[in-house]
């Protein structure tokens, strides 16, 4: 049971060194993964969350809760649900939630100890309420037990309920971890959220994208149904764009209401049934939301199982990303920072330029030309470490070459670089913690390294994204500071890149340095207090 006063009257003092992200949600204190019930209600943005208020780490799950007006200032709520009644004692695991009229229906996991075998826990799934005042868990909980569900499984693996609706009956999306150990999709119905009817498997692995699938999504776009799912230990495959651990993946295709089966698209990225959403470290569990003016939002944990990071003096752990928007190109997810983000920025300081190959050495507000092979571009102290930088890169279309090199690049660029033309920025701080992003033009690749900021880094440190040119031979880079992460959207939004980082200081410098035979365009925002 858990002590509400604790977490309810209990303030918490930041220091310097505890400085909240600014427009990535973090919790007050204590611990958060999943965005949970993520949605709009009562003329607010709702983001529910996995959340334990008593430590850093992961413990008996709560429901967090936050509300907000245009989805980057959030307002701490009361915790929504506490693991206090039977059927939920061990635990309120994530789920979803879906606004009807005056309420909200929260549908969530519970977790209890298995009346077969108190050793283990057994996760089915429950209801709670919210009227815009209180939630109250429904008395028939569990109302998905264990044993609707018509096909092997493992009972110690059911969870993550989806909620959604077509016309007057209720479906729900929830994972299940078949006895072979690889993870399926169940689908139910329901027309009163009290009886619910087991349907079909309607997607699952083989093993061939990991084992367990947690978090699944399920929503319209653009005339295509999507799912999302967040599979664990999966093997990396290059082929495949994924990598080793916890991946967040997407597929399209139509759901078939007759049958009851996900006619699956194949990927024409990977010919594969299954795309990654983001290559970065630290990306997992994403959910979406409609928003009242039509929008498909997308938020994620900016963290993930094998990697997240929590400094020795910080009281909370964990933040979400920012909220994202998702539009279907081509049959491919693109993902786009939300318009209420590029407002706020509209009117932000800015300095832009562009910079011709092996010719400029610059500070801040001051750009001197030298004749050498090094471009150096300081943007000096940083106040407050939120900022922006765009670089584009125009590549040779009608260079002819024998040498080389990555298929990513066109064929007229192949051989014009070679490994040691690089551009390279640099976020660090005054107590030499660093991290590392890093444009090698000749492999057409990406790579992050933090092994060198607080506690150096984490369990893992370096990860490397392929990009591609545009069909114009551009090449684009939308880097995302907040205190302590980056978000790099390429090529508008195409591929994503989102990776957490810890630094000893608040005040921050950023150098961009370039050996490249290609000059580049940038443009530095320099956020006002936020």
């Amino acid at each position: 049971m858990s002590d509400k006063k604790f977490f309810e009257t209990d303030s918490v003092i930041l220091d310097e060194k505890n400085v909240k992200p600014k427009f990535h949600f973090s919790c007050p204190k204590g611990w958060m993964n999943d965005p949970n019930g993520f949605s709009f209600f009562n003329g607010e943005f709702h983001l529910y969350y996995q959340h334990y208020p008593f430590d850093t780490k992961w413990g008996p799950m709560h429901w967090g809760h936050a509300t907000s007006k245009d989805l980057l200032h959030w307002t701490d709520q009361p915790i929504a649900l506490y693991p206090e009644s039977l059927c939920d004692n061990q635990g309120c695991f994530s789920g979803t939630a879906l606004t009807e009229n005056d309420h909200q229906i929260l549908i969530y996991t519970g977790v209890t100890k298995n009346p077969a075998n108190t050793d283990e826990n057994i996760q089915q799934q429950c209801i709670a309420i919210n009227d815009g005042k209180t939630f109250s868990k429904l008395p028939q909980n569990p109302v998905i037990r264990s044993s609707d569900v018509k096909t092997p499984f493992r009972i110690t693996d059911f969870r993550d309920p989806k909620i959604f609706k077509d016309e007057s009956v209720y479906y729900c999306a929830s994972v299940i971890m078949k006895n072979d150990g690889n993870g399926a999709i169940a689908l139910f119905s329901s027309t009163d959220l009290i009886q619910w009817k087991f349907l079909n498997i309607i997607a699952e692995t083989n093993g061939e994208m990991g084992g367990m699938w947690e978090c699944p999504d399920f929503f319209t776009l653009d005339g295509k149904d999507i799912i999302i799912v967040s599979p664990q230990s999966v093997n990396a495959c290059d082929q495949k764009g994924f990598h080793d651990g916890n991946n967040s993946v997407y597929m399209t295709g139509i759901l078939d209401k007759t049958s009851f089966t996900f006619k699956t698209d194949t990927r024409k990225e990977n010919n594969f049934y299954a795309a990654e959403i983001d290559y970065g470290i630290d990306f997992y569990a994403p959910q979406t939301m409609l928003s009242p003016d039509g929008r498909r939002i997308m938020i994620a944990w900016l963290q993930a199982w094998e990697s997240y990071i929590t400094p020795k003096d910080h009281t909370w752990s964990g933040m979400m990303t920012m909220p994202r928007e998702l539009v279907l190109k081509n049959n491919c997810l693109i993902q786009r920072p939300i318009k209420e983000y590029e407002e706020m920025i509209a009117n932000c300081p800015a300095i832009s330029g562009k910079i011709s190959a092996y010719s400029l050495s610059s500070d801040y507000d001051k750009i001197t030309c030298h004749n050498n092979s090094e471009t150096i571009l300081t943007f000096g102290n940083i106040s407050y470490p939120q900022c922006e930088l765009n670089v584009k890169f125009t590549l040779p279309k009608n260079t002819i070459s024998e040498s080389y090199i990555s298929p990513n690049l066109s064929e007229s660029a192949k051989g014009t670089y070679d490994d040691s033309e690089k551009l390279l920025i640099t976020v660090y701080d005054d107590n030499e913690c660093y991290v590392n992003f890093t444009l090698n033009i000749s492999k057409m690749q990406l790579t992050f390294d933090r092994s060198h900021s607080i506690n150096n880094g984490g369990a893992i440190n370096n990860r490397s994204i392929n990009v591609k040119q545009q069909d114009d031979g551009s090449l684009k880079f939308r880097f995302i500071f907040d205190t302590y992460s980056c978000e790099t959207f390429i090529n508008n939004g195409e591929k994503t890149f989102t990776n957490a980082y810890f630094l000893n200081q608040t005040v921050r410098k950023i150098k961009v340095q370039a050996k490249l035979k290609c000059g580049f365009e940038y443009k530095f925002i320099h956020f006002n207090d936020m």
